[in-house]
């Protein structure tokens, strides 16, 4: 049943005949990740009532890049009546790069990135403002991150009652000022390996009415970690849901997740793990590929097995994801086909 979803303090209220069913926004930015977005499609399309893909033309390190969803929409085409494609130019003020001679980024540079980040995702949420109804749900978060379409369903077939255990009040998601902050399962490198092994990932996905976000920062209230003054309650949902960080579905992948990061943070830590992608995972695929053994990271990573990873990984264990699925995993999938 997909609408019960069991979390501590929630309840589900089947929603009355004649209740309007709440309409589901999903939006996100695209920066050219074709396999996050192809699992994204799949696994929440069904549920989402519309897709907004924003596109900017240029990269999180300041490079020029071209238009390219536009050109690929037709790959989508079961869900493409659901999609709304923006794209936006830059404008000059955030398109000029400081001038640096290091290695890594200098601090001058890390700013111009930061500040044109917060740029791109101001004007996201002004569109979202201009252009969602205030009562629609919206899903705002990175592309890479994805709940788990079953509490979207429940949402959309229940009324989801939150018990706040301080106040002992009941509140109703998309009636009060209730707001879902979604901390999924963090997978890193491959989809049995976990990044953080006692904590799901705080930074996720917001889940809520147009209207709480009005007249606020939506990128502040999804990174603090607590919400700003009217915003009114949030409520965190851990490991509902999964964040694909750098999963190595190619070398390429890996490269660019690292130094887009390493572009805008200041961390030594980064750069050690890029220095591990670029130096050491292309000779760990090329083992996979060619003898079917599974890489063992030389950086700190805690293995997971995961049985409720995306339907759509599942579907395609075998072809697009056999790479990165565990041995466990793909004969799971096994079992879930032969059952189908």
């Amino acid at each position: 049943d997909n609408a019960r979803v069991h979390i501590p303090h929630i309840s589900f209220r089947p929603r009355p005949a004649l209740d309007a069913v709440p309409r589901i926004v999903d939006v996100i930015q695209f920066n050219g990740e074709w396999e996050v977005l192809n699992i994204r499609l799949h696994e929440l399309g069904p549920v989402v009532d519309e897709v907004w893909i924003i596109e900017w033309d240029m990269t999180y390190s300041g490079k020029p890049k071209p238009f390219r969803l536009k050109d690929n929409l037709t790959q989508y085409g079961e869900y493409a009546h659901k999609i709304k494609h923006f794209m936006f130019r830059t404008p000059p003020k955030h398109r000029t790069v400081p001038s640096s001679k290091k290695k890594q980024p200098s601090m001058a540079v890390k700013k111009s990135h930061m500040n044109r980040e917060a740029f791109y995702r101001r004007t996201m949420h002004q569109k979202m403002q201009s252009h969602i109804p205030q009562d629609d749900i919206v899903l705002y978060g990175d592309a890479d991150e994805y709940p788990d379409p079953s509490l979207l369903q429940a949402i959309k077939d229940c009324k989801l009652l939150y018990h706040e255990p301080q106040s002992h009040k009941t509140l109703e998601f998309g009636r009060d000022r209730l707001g879902i902050k979604l901390q999924p399962v963090c997978l890193t490198i491959n989809m049995h390996c976990r990044l953080q092994p006692d904590e799901p990932w705080p930074y996720g996905t917001i889940l809520a009415p147009n209207r709480l976000s009005k007249g606020l920062d939506m990128w502040h209230i999804r990174l603090d970690r607590d919400p700003p003054a009217g915003y009114g309650h949030m409520l965190k949902l851990p490991y509902v849901g999964w964040h694909l960080s750098t999963i190595a579905f190619t070398v390429e992948r890996v490269q660019w997740k690292f130094q887009s990061l390493g572009d805008v943070a200041n961390s030594a830590k980064l750069w050690e793990m890029a220095r591990w992608s670029t130096e050491r995972w292309a000779k760990e695929l090329d083992i996979m590929n060619r003898k079917h053994k599974f890489p063992r990271p030389e950086f700190k990573c805690y293995e997971y097995f995961q049985q409720s990873l995306p339907q759509h990984i599942w579907t395609a264990a075998n072809t697009t994801f056999r790479n990165v699925l565990s041995p466990q995993q793909l004969e799971y999938a096994q079992l879930l086909l032969s059952s189908a």
